[in-house]
This record gives structure tokens, sequence and C-alpha cells, in this order.
């Protein structure tokens, strides 16, 4: 079964300890949502929504102050309340937030980040090892010490615009891409400004039993084989 984006929603926040993100829509139990955060503050890290989601891959903010962006990619399978959710900062500082609905995934595949921030100015996800089957989705994220309202992806990723933090001293995008074969995956973000780092999750289409005989070890006494 094909990956599909369903929707995405994004939001930021300047001088703020919290932003909010509302999908269009309500989005379908059982399919998967996946959000990519920055937060850019002298504070603790940012925090999700509540203990539902999880961490697939982060880069904790780096020093010196210039480089000090965390960037995190969360993901949960919705339980179809999630409209609206709010991510939030220990104290005020600046936050972008982009949430999106995939149809055809669930499972969290493999990860990889950048190890480090870069004073370049084209900041790498990382390589990932090769994803497990065909169909799959890879997303990517990264944060920018600079406001960099224009920014290009490579290896076919689809920057997923508006994700900025509306400060003139953060600014945050991420992307996608639909994958239908298996392999390792990268993209590449170059910026104007230098000062930031990237990072990338995969996730795979449902992997099912059906139709798979699994054999083991243990005894047979009392089963009945049928060709029914």
């Amino acid at each position: 079964m094909a990956i599909t984006r369903i929707q995405k929603k994004d939001n930021s926040a300047s001088t703020a300890s919290t932003v909010t993100v509302t999908l269009d829509s309500a989005p379908t139990s059982g399919n998967l949502l996946v959000a990519t955060t920055a937060f850019r503050s002298d504070s603790a890290p940012g925090t999700a929504p509540d203990g539902t989601w999880t961490l697939a891959e982060a880069i904790a903010p780096g020093t010196p102050s210039s480089v000090r962006s965390e960037i995190n990619i969360w993901y949960k399978i919705s339980d179809g309340t999630e409209t609206v959710t709010i991510w939030t900062l220990d104290s005020t500082g600046y936050i972008g937030a982009c949430v999106r609905e995939y149809a055809g995934a669930n499972v969290l595949d493999v990860t990889a980040d950048a190890g480090a921030h870069s004073t370049a100015t084209t900041h790498s996800t990382g390589t990932t090892a090769a994803t497990s089957v065909n169909d799959s989705v890879a997303v990517a994220a990264v944060g920018i010490n600079a406001n960099d309202p224009t920014v290009s992806w490579t290896n076919s990723f689809t920057e997923l615009a508006g994700n900025r933090t509306g400060a003139a001293t953060a600014s945050y995008h991420s992307a996608d891409k639909i994958l239908t074969a298996t392999g390792t995956q990268e993209s590449t973000c170059a910026s104007v400004s230098a000062h930031g780092a990237a990072c990338i999750a995969t996730f795979s289409a449902a992997i099912t039993t059906e139709g798979v005989v699994v054999l083991t070890d243990e005894p047979t006494t009392g089963v009945t084989l049928s060709d029914e």
C-alpha cells in the first residue's frame, strides 16, 4: 500500500513558551502522525504535548549560543483526537513545529542525524541505514540560527513551507519524501545563513503476517492440520 500524506500544518512563535499547531481536520484513528520541532532557548529542551508521543530522533542544542537550536522528530499512532497539539518550552524562546498525518505507515524504521551543529551553510541529515521495506516515508528537519525564509533540499525531498519561527535569529524547516524502494536516505538542506543542524527518520508501511506460516519447535500434540 502506497503511503500518502493526508495533511500537514505548521506554526511558529518567537519569545514564547508554547506554540499551537491546529490541523485542518481531525486525523483518522490508526494513521501515523509525525511532528518535527525546533526549539531555541537558553532553558531546558522543549517537550511534546503528552506522553503518547515518542521521540524518533533528536539533536541537542549546541554550543556556543549561536548554534543552540534543538531539533526533534516525534511520532505517534493517531487516536483521532489530535486536531490541536501544543508544544512547550520551559521558558521563553523560539519555537517551530510542523505536524503531518500519513496513511499507510505506522512503524518507525531507521533514523540518522548530522552528529553535531555545523557552521556551514549546508546541513546534512546524516545517512540512514537501508530502509526495511519498499513503501516508506522519510521525514527531515533542520534548525538554523538565522532568519532563512527559503531553503532547498537535495535528493527529491519536498519542503513543507512556512516553518519559520518568525524571529530574525532563528528559522526552522522540514521536508519529506515518499519512498517506493528500499535504500539509504539522506538530504542536505542549503541555507543562506550558517549555523544549523538536521536529522532524519523513516517510517514504513505496516508489516502483517497474514498468509505467513511461522514454524516453531513447540510440540504439536493435539493440533490437527487441515487444508481448509
